[in-house]
């Protein structure tokens, strides 16, 4: 199932606060490449996708965005470093690179997170400030991993 198409529909819009999810999938989206016949770069942006577990909210699908370095390092600090480190139970990766800290390591986890609302805007030509964008563009995002509730925090 691609997550994206299906929370792209709708951009999922939930109150924000504290939330019990659970991880259904992750990806890197491919980006086009220039001078090329297609799409093909992976991207240096990272998807987790959470589904909402419990409450009024329970079945909605939330993302999770990181943005990676050119290099895929991860520095320690970054929001992906910190995020992976409560679905690894807190324990450091071997090294700060992408490759040693892959996105399946939150799948099939259950986590205690906040999810805030994102609210984009755009710059009108011939005015200094930015102008919120229409209600039907706003939608909600996990921001914070508290804590890995349930699942092997070993795999």
């Amino acid at each position: 199932m691609d997550f994206y198409e299906q929370w792209s529909e709708a951009r999922t819009k939930i109150p924000p606060g504290q939330y019990h999810i659970r991880c259904i999938g992750s990806n890197r989206p491919q980006i086009w490449v220039e001078g090329s016949k297609g799409w093909g770069k992976l991207s240096n942006r990272v998807v987790v996708w959470f589904e909402v577990i419990e409450g009024s909210c329970a079945g909605k699908i939330i993302p999770m965005f990181f943005n990676l370095a050119e290099n895929h390092k991860v520095p320690d600090g970054s929001r992906y470093y910190d995020a992976w480190r409560v679905a690894n139970g807190g324990a450091r990766p071997p090294r700060a690179r992408f490759k040693e800290m892959n996105p399946s390591k939150f799948h099939n986890k259950s986590f205690r997170a906040e999810v805030v609302d994102i609210k984009p805007t755009w710059l009108i030509p011939g005015q200094e400030k930015r102008q919120e964008k229409p209600e039907m563009f706003h939608y909600s995002k996990v921001f914070i991993l508290y804590e890995c509730i349930t699942g092997n925090t070993q795999n």
